[in-house]
């Protein structure tokens, strides 16, 4: 049997298309609490929400209907950063939360 190491940094790219209206929503787990990135389109801000309340938000730029964008949402080194087509949107750092490590993927 192979040796299963805990991995704490996270990084989710990928390719998006937005037309019309609704949110995105996107939860990342750091092991100890739940983050959620809340974007509603058509719309200019993006909300950083942890444990259900926000702590980050920022101002963007209309996405033009039908046009394709990069979202970067990365976990690491104790913050969490947002990025749009390469660029820094959010960067938000942290103190890790007085609860008990727990990876989600050993839940089970």
């Amino acid at each position: 049997s192979r040796k299963l190491f805990e991995v704490t940094d996270l990084v989710l790219a990928c390719r998006l298309n937005a037309d019309g209206e609704g949110v995105l929503a996107v939860r990342a787990h750091d092991g100890r609490e739940t983050f959620r990135l809340q974007w509603r389109f058509p719309g200019e801000s993006v909300q950083l929400l942890r444990q259900n309340v926000t702590v980050a938000e920022a101002d963007l730029s209309p996405v033009p209907a039908d046009a394709d964008f990069e979202l970067e949402l990365m976990l690491c080194d104790r913050q969490i950063i947002l990025g749009l087509d390469g660029r820094p949107q959010i960067s938000y750092p942290y103190s890790p939360a007085a609860l008990p490590f727990c990876p989600t993927t050993r839940q089970r």
